[in-house]
């Protein structure tokens, strides 16, 4: 366990996105247990020959391009371990990746409709009503994993088919047909209401990682992510006509509206940077960051960027609260 909690950390120092990170500890669980099942013997430091095995092993199950980011999974574990000095030396490199061809393609165009509702209603027959309902969140409302995990029961009307999202991105989102049949078949199955919505087997409400969990034990394609779910939803609302701008306050973009310009953007700080100011662990300032507590952006790549204002406004508030 602990070795996984270092690479985490490692990663959020690397600034590397949710998904990413979440991406690259599920790709280090499974190589994990590959390695000694196959090797019957504890893994202690990367090897290219078992790296190969491995990719020869998965090559026929998942796409090239699938396979190019578990290459890109091994080189940041390789640099990690040489980091923690477990290994001294490269052993992956991109001599290793497979050839794609390039097509210029509108990524949230790609997006294949009958394939994901697919996906979905498989979901729904083999993992519960439960699992299905949260994940049809995000494929048919635009909500995002941080945003299911929160839900609670007072946020969903059905006398006025809306959901209530509160926090950061607070807004509130049409309730289709769809959505509000999952919702109320679910309901019906909780035997005790809890604080909140979705509650897992521990009792507790759910994580991002937690319900992107759900979705890839689910979904072995690794190019289908969460965000694919919420490219599904936006090519629906641009068949029903919604405009750009329309679809933005639905989804909760706060950069899209260009209130802060590119180059603004490049100069705020990454969590990374705001977290060695107050001398606290990265993971806690992307916490602060969901709750609302500090106010974050996000660039066309999807990265958090904190406004330099941030710094002397949360100053001033723990100087207050302490005081």
């Amino acid at each position: 366990m602990e070795k996984f909690y270092k690479y985490n950390n490692y990663l959020l120092k690397e600034n590397k996105r949710d998904s990413s990170i979440y991406l690259y500890i599920y790709y280090l669980r499974k190589f994990l247990k590959w390695y000694e099942e196959n090797t019957e013997k504890t893994f202690s430091r990367l090897e290219k020959s078992a790296v190969d095995m491995y990719l020869e092993s998965v090559s026929s199950k998942v796409s090239k391009t699938s396979i190019n980011s578990y290459i890109n999974f091994f080189k940041s574990y390789n640099s990690f371990l040489i980091s923690e000095g477990i290994q001294e030396n490269m052993v992956v490199d991109n001599s290793m990746r497979r050839r794609t061809s390039k097509k210029k393609s509108d990524k949230v165009n790609d997006v294949d409709e009958k394939y994901i509702e697919a996906i979905l209603q498989n979901i729904c027959l083999s993992d519960g009503i439960k699992n299905y309902t949260m994940l049809n969140l995000i494929a048919n409302s635009g909500l995002r994993a941080l945003e299911v995990k929160e839900l609670r029961l007072e946020d969903l009307d059905f006398d006025n088919r809306v959901i209530n999202i509160t926090g950061a991105y607070e807004r509130k989102i049409p309730m289709n047909s769809n959505v509000e049949n999952s919702l109320k078949l679910y309901l019906k199955e909780i035997y005790v209401m809890e604080e909140y919505l979705f509650i897992n087997e521990r009792g507790t409400k759910y994580t991002e990682a937690g319900i992107r969990w759900i979705f890839r034990k689910n979904c072995s394609d690794t190019d289908i992510t969460i965000a694919t779910l919420r490219n599904f939803y936006k090519i629906k609302l641009k068949n029903q006509g919604y405009s750009n701008k329309e679809i933005d306050k639905v989804l909760g973009y706060k950069t899209n509206g260009k209130k802060y310009s590119d180059r603004a953007l490049k100069d705020m700080l990454t969590p990374s940077q705001f977290s060695k100011i107050f001398n606290v662990a990265p993971i806690t300032v992307i916490k602060w960051c969901n709750k609302g507590i500090v106010k974050a952006y996000r660039t066309d790549k999807g990265f958090r960027k904190i406004p330099n204002s941030e710094v002397e406004r949360l100053k001033k508030l723990r100087l207050k609260h302490n005081s």
